[in-house]
């Protein structure tokens, strides 16, 4: 079968939306001072998850899984005492509110 090629471009592909290109008249040079935000996620669950023992759960909100997973995850080499430790999360388990496991490694 042959194959219609189009001139330009075929007519049924999506348009692709044009860029707008910046104008030095929309920018201008400040002096304000460099603010850096660091998110220390991992600080706040620190004295929960020292706590833990392996085959242990957190409960928490589903939208709160994601924040405590990669706060163990960030603590995981320390406080293994080493132990071969893995993390793994539910957003939504039976109760409706989500789970954040420390387990061993198999």
């Amino acid at each position: 079968m042959a194959e219609t090629r189009w001139i330009g471009g075929s007519p049924f592909a999506e348009k692709k939306p044009v860029k707008k290109i910046a104008l030095l008249s929309d920018v201008e040079i400040t002096d304000e001072p460099y603010a850096p935000t660091v998110r220390a996620y991992h600080k706040k669950y620190l004295p929960t998850i020292k706590t833990m023992k392996p085959g242990q759960a957190i409960k928490c909100d589903p939208e709160m899984v994601k924040e405590i997973a990669r706060a163990m995850n960030y603590h995981l080499k320390t406080l293994s005492n080493g132990e071969k430790l893995m993390v793994r999360s539910r957003k939504y388990h039976d109760d409706g509110r989500g789970r954040v496991w420390l387990l061993k490694a198999e």
